[in-house]
């Protein structure tokens, strides 16, 4: 709801519906229920369907769930990624996505291998070009010290270069302490 009604994502999966919304010319927010209200009831009475219909196959499927997720990780994990790759290559029957498919889970792999949290990456994905959008924008006005000079753009690159400065040296106290 406040993806719809405001246009803030509030988990990575709205901010991957809003990324889908924008590729289509949508912008999320209350004019959408004013020019698009057809598609805005047309989610909700998709939502509805779909939660009907995971509610009738999880009832009647439990049984077939419950013997695959019992299932070997050595039997799944083969299977899942040639499902993976031969749905990446019927899209434009190209190598070329196979491969796209492949990177993106060694990334996947790595990120979580090294314990990232997946939400800001997909919210980096995914939110990225519009600031990068409104980052041009903005440089069209002027030069870089519009960054500077305004109070609200200040205290935003502050707050931001605080919070990648504070994991750092949060670690080089926590070092120091131990080493005493």
């Amino acid at each position: 709801m406040p993806l719809l009604a405001l246009g803030i994502p509030g988990s990575a999966s709205t901010a991957v519906l809003i990324g889908a919304l924008l590729l289509h010319g949508l912008v999320p927010g209350p004019e959408l229920f004013i020019k698009h209200a057809d598609i805005v009831y047309g989610l909700f009475a998709s939502l509805l369907v779909a939660n009907v219909f995971m509610l009738v196959l999880g009832i009647f499927g439990r049984h077939l769930w419950v013997k695959i997720i019992s299932a070997s990780k050595s039997i799944l994990y083969p299977i899942i990624m040639a499902l993976s790759f031969i749905g990446s290559y019927s899209v434009n029957n190209s190598l070329f996505d196979v491969g796209t498919c492949l990177g993106f889970g060694v990334l996947g792999w790595i990120l979580k291998r090294y314990k990232y949290p997946t939400a800001p990456v997909v919210l980096g994905l995914i939110l990225g070009f519009m600031v990068e959008a409104n980052f041009r924008r903005t440089m069209l006005m002027g030069d870089a010290s519009i960054f500077f000079t305004r109070p609200f753009s200040l205290v935003m690159l502050i707050l931001a270069a605080a919070s990648f400065g504070y994991p750092i040296l949060k670690q080089k106290f926590a070092k120091k302490k131990s080493a005493k």
